[in-house]
């Protein structure tokens, strides 16, 4: 049998979590009906146009910046209640209130393919990372992880809470990820999609739709007793010279050298060997082996500025060789690996 990696599950149960994910729409939907309602969010703004996603991100990060204090303590979403990982109360905080904007950018999408539906992920290779996880799937069989992409912009923001981001800054990478483009023109809004949740009652915490599957046994544990949790301070390889608040500013770096490195140290996509074209390609997440543990290139300009490294959970030792490996990218580049700080020796 096929040892199964921490983000994997059997594929009876990933079906049963997929059934989920499918009823937990409208009632995650709900809850940011009046989460925005009780906090004056843009309600009557949600309207599931491409645009809309332009004050739900201001909006968000607002209510980041104040820590969610709408939000209870040990929340987290689906996934990784499914999959049995333990957070930091204020990365769980942010993981729970990003979910229903997976189940929003489904929305988005429907209006550019009516069709769009929740489904699970098709690996293309036998050990894809990202086997058994839900996708949004649209009429020509394409593909787009509605979950990871709001998911990966809120962390990069939370690294540094004094950093600022425009207010279209998803909008433009949900706009570039989903290929919107390549789709013909959307379906008119017709007025905010989020209104109508206010009509019904709230939706209890008890209800039986938020549950993920019960799968016991099933579901082999993962506990990783010799890992720990990873800083969320930003790591960054980058020109020494270069300043972090302007790296499109800085030195270019080899993308060739990059996935030549980056593939010497187990990166893949989709258990694919990462090339140069496809670290520069925005939004490209190289996973480092089956660590807890992704690389993305800052692309400005058709150009790589720098690799953000995003430490998620993994041990010491895992560490220590994936430094090793960034030292090596650092000295043929003539780049720094600038790690602000390391661990905090949690264990989960």
């Amino acid at each position: 049998m096929t040892e199964l990696r921490p983000w994997q599950v059997p594929a009876g149960v990933a079906r049963l979590y997929l059934e989920h994910v499918v009823a937990l729409g409208p009632v995650r939907l709900s809850d940011l009906a009046y989460q925005m309602f009780d906090t004056g969010g843009p309600i009557e703004s949600m309207d599931g146009s491409l645009e809309s996603l332009e004050p739900f991100w201001a909006w968000f990060i607002s209510r980041m910046q104040a820590g969610f204090p709408e939000i209870p303590e040990g929340s987290a979403p689906s996934r990784t209640r499914l999959l049995q990982w333990e957070l930091t109360d204020i990365t769980g905080r942010v993981a729970y209130a990003i979910e229903p904007m997976g189940h929003y950018l489904l929305e988005v999408l429907k209006r550019y393919d009516p069709s769009a539906h929740w489904t699970l992920y098709k690996p293309v290779a036998p050990d894809d990372a990202g086997t058994h996880t839900t996708v949004a799937q649209v009429a020509d069989g394409r593909q787009f992880p509605l979950e990871q992409i709001p998911y990966v912009r809120a962390l990069k923001v939370l690294k540094d809470m004094n950093s600022t981001t425009p207010a279209s800054f998803l909008m433009d990478k949900v706009r570039h990820q989903l290929e919107l483009d390549t789709f013909g023109p959307p379906v008119a809004a017709s007025g905010s999609i989020l209104t109508d949740y206010l009509k019904q009652p709230r939706i209890p915490s008890t209800d039986p739709r938020r549950l993920p599957p019960a799968v016991g046994a099933e579901l082999r544990a993962h506990p990783f007793p010799d890992r720990v949790i990873s800083s969320i301070e930003q790591c960054i390889l980058a020109d020494p010279n270069a300043d972090l608040g302007r790296l499109s500013d800085a030195r270019s770096l080899d993308p060739e050298i990059l996935a030549e490195e980056l593939a010497a140290m187990g990166g893949h996509i989709r258990g694919v060997a990462a090339t140069a074209t496809d670290l520069l390609r925005e939004g490209t997440i190289v996973v480092i082996k089956d660590h807890l543990m992704a690389v993305s290139a800052v692309v400005s300009g058709g150009e790589i500025k720098a690799l953000d490294v995003e430490p998620i959970r993994l041990s010491e030792a895992e560490w220590l060789e994936f430094e090793a490996g960034m030292g090596r990218i650092a000295q043929r580049t003539g780049a720094v690996f600038d790690v602000t700080s390391r661990f905090r020796g949690e264990k989960p």
